[in-house]
């Protein structure tokens, strides 16, 4: 589940930007290291950051990865633009288009304007500063698609001491980092463009877990 908007605004003292953050070779507008949501366990979300925000270079789609309480786990989220003809419409009507993110698709709301952008889904504040030396503004009024890796088949770091007991009744879970999530969410901004254009939306390329109570190493019992 992916958490929504919240009308208090926690103290922004508990986080800090990480300069020159990147996922594979994509650089990141921006990333916060936020105290308040990074897991306190070992493993390997150790190493990441807890909110990275880029704009997709195939789409011009904006884009967040932001890790979720309480679970600890990430969450990926493309905005779209009030002209897009799924704009303002619920989260479900993407897998009624053949849209099905890791999951599926959980969220869709517009900006967290209220809250600390180093904890909302909205556009980020980038420097851009024109030959007028006006900064860029910020497009608050775009629409948020989101999906969260908390399945059945995903190790969340809160509860990831209990894996051993999942893998006795056959479940084969994993751990789905920046790198798996980041290529769930290109697939869910081409295939909203595509929506865009009134093409035929193109097949995720990205890999998922096998349907809910479909194991592919099959069963194990605990002996």
């Amino acid at each position: 589940m992916v958490t929504r908007k919240s009308k208090k605004q926690p103290s922004t003292f508990n986080a800090v930007t990480v300069l020159g953050y990147r996922i594979g070779n994509q650089p990141m507008e921006v990333a916060y290291s936020v105290r308040d949501r990074h897991p306190i366990a070992d493993g390997p979300w150790m190493e990441e950051a807890d909110k990275v925000a880029w704009t997709d270079p195939a789409t011009g789609y904006p884009c967040i990865i932001r890790r979720e309480q309480p679970g600890g786990h990430l969450a990926g989220f493309v905005a779209i633009p009030t002209t897009h003809p799924l704009y303002g419409h619920d989260a479900s009507v993407l897998a009624t288009l053949g849209i099905r993110p890791h999951g599926g698709a959980g969220y869709a709301d517009e900006c967290m304007t209220e809250d600390p952008e180093e904890t909302s889904v909205c556009h980020v504040r980038v420097l851009n500063l024109d030959p007028a030396g006006r900064s860029g503004g910020r497009h608050d009024d775009a629409w948020w698609f989101g999906f969260s890796c908390n399945t059945s088949f995903d190790i969340q770091p809160i509860s990831h001491e209990i894996e051993p007991a999942a893998i006795s009744v056959g479940l084969e879970r994993e751990y789905r980092d920046e790198s798996y999530v980041m290529a769930h969410v290109i697939d869910l901004a081409a295939q909203l463009e595509a929506v865009a254009r009134g093409e035929d939306v193109p097949p995720a390329r990205a890999p998922g877990p096998p349907p809910i109570g479909l194991n592919p190493k099959g069963p194990k019992v605990a002996l």
